[in-house]
């Protein structure tokens, strides 16, 4: 199965980690961009934001606590209003 994403927008919760680290959501933020995906990348911790946006430069990436109401209405904001 060839699933294309060129052009399509998505969206990365727990984005800082590695999948050696216990988490899978950096590589598939560095996957997704790879393939030329447009990638939104959220993560609670802002040294991890740091160090994925320097390895992909093209990468949006946004400091929040996804179970955090004020995170809700600020990601909304920025989510939405482009």
């Amino acid at each position: 199965m060839n699933i294309r994403f060129n052009g399509k927008r998505i969206l990365v919760a727990g984005a800082g980690r590695e999948l050696v680290l216990q988490g899978i959501g950096r590589d598939l933020v560095k996957a997704f961009a790879k393939g030329g995906t447009t990638v939104v990348a959220l993560s609670r911790t802002q040294e991890h934001l740091d160090s994925l946006k320097a390895e992909c430069p093209l990468v949006q990436t946004i400091y929040a606590d996804v179970g955090s109401c004020n995170c809700h209405i600020s990601f909304a904001d920025t989510w939405f209003g482009q």
